[in-house]
């Protein structure tokens, strides 16, 4: 009976150990993802130099917020002491290894958050005495995985992406030169960009932004105004990716500079704002050739503003725009492709 007793109290001493491991090895999965969220760096959206320390000060209150919330939310024995738990920010140069030895990295910018839940056995912790000194340890990396070539909607997801590509030496040289910071009222450090579409007929109005077909056929305007609203679905690209689009590949999709009439401009302008205050991914373009444009990266904005530049009954969409971060699932990432500033993916390694 002694032996069948000692038996089963080690039956139940590894179930509870498996337990304990897989709840720590989600909730370390979990925590890093909540940490590698703040370590995106605000002076990057104000066209500032990198400055992570107070990112990585934030990080670690959003973790250490999630380990209360955690432990408020779970039994005694699954709960964690902060002395069981250690993380810590970094950089993963090559986001599809894992984030160990010289591919984890304390250089800027930081990209990846390491977290590792170790349950020693010799602490104190109520667990302790079910694990019996052998110790439990889980560890888990989320890392942002910025090299973007492109988007994969998912039917069930799709792509936060507009069919409005900004002309990249405005979003890089007029916005950075001659912006503005008038939203919301007293500035937030962004420069805005005003997007143009041509007026129609008109030369003199100059366009530093396009409507692009996403198909590749012909610009259609039901499909512009549903993809400004609602990103673009899998059925929008050809064999549901967008790209890639990058300055070395560019990506050649059907564009116009104009709307075929007011009616089409005011009805996108009531689009772009029914969508104000709200993140989306803008297409960059580097030349229009004829009714194509070359497009060769994306960029993260927040929709401020729109209106009809040319007044009620003329053809000129305007839409203000400035830098945003967006973490996305539908991103499509390339190791070889160079760092986004502004659109990302997380990456997890156990």
């Amino acid at each position: 009976m002694p032996l069948l007793l000692v038996g089963a109290a080690l039956i139940l001493d590894g179930m509870f150990r498996v337990v304990a491991h897989q709840s720590d090895l989600t909730r370390a999965e979990i925590f890093a993802i909540v940490g590698v969220r703040e370590l995106l760096d605000e002076n990057t959206l104000q066209d500032r130099p990198t400055d992570q320390s107070d990112d990585i000060r934030r990080a670690h209150a959003e973790i250490l917020a999630s380990v209360a919330e955690h432990n408020h939310d779970v039994s005694e024995e699954l709960q964690i002491a902060l002395t069981d738990l250690s993380f810590t920010a970094g950089r993963v140069l090559d986001v599809t290894q894992p984030p160990a030895g010289a591919n984890f990295i304390a250089e800027s910018p930081l990209n990846a958050m390491l977290v590792k839940i170790h349950r020693s056995g010799d602490t104190g912790h109520p667990l302790d005495l079910v694990i019996g000194g052998f110790g439990v340890t889980a560890r888990s990396a989320a890392a942002l995985d910025s090299r973007l070539v492109g988007f994969m909607p998912q039917p069930d997801r799709p792509a936060p992406v507009v069919p409005l590509a900004i002309l990249a030496s405005a979003w890089n040289d007029q916005r950075v030169n001659a912006g503005r910071d008038s939203f919301p009222p007293g500035g937030n450090g962004r420069l805005e960009l005003e997007l143009f579409l041509a007026d129609f007929g008109d030369a003199a109005w100059s366009a530093n932004a396009v409507l692009i077909g996403f198909s590749g056929a012909e610009v259609i305007f039901a499909d512009v105004r549903r993809q400004v609203v609602h990103g673009i679905e899998a059925t929008d690209v050809p064999g549901g990716r967008l790209g890639p689009a990058t300055p070395d590949s560019a990506f050649v999709l059907k564009a116009r500079q104009t709307t075929a009439s007011a009616a089409q401009t005011n009805a996108l302008v009531a689009d772009f704002t029914a969508v104000a205050g709200k993140t989306r991914v803008f297409p960059l373009y580097g030349a229009m050739s004829g009714k194509s444009a070359k497009l060769v990266g994306f960029v993260g904005a927040t929709v401020l503003a729109a209106r009809n530049a040319g007044g009620a009954d003329a053809h000129r969409l305007a839409v203000t725009v400035e830098p945003a971060f967006i973490i996305h699932s539908t991103a499509w990432t390339d190791p070889a492709a160079a760092e986004n500033r502004y659109v990302h993916r997380i990456r997890i390694a156990r």
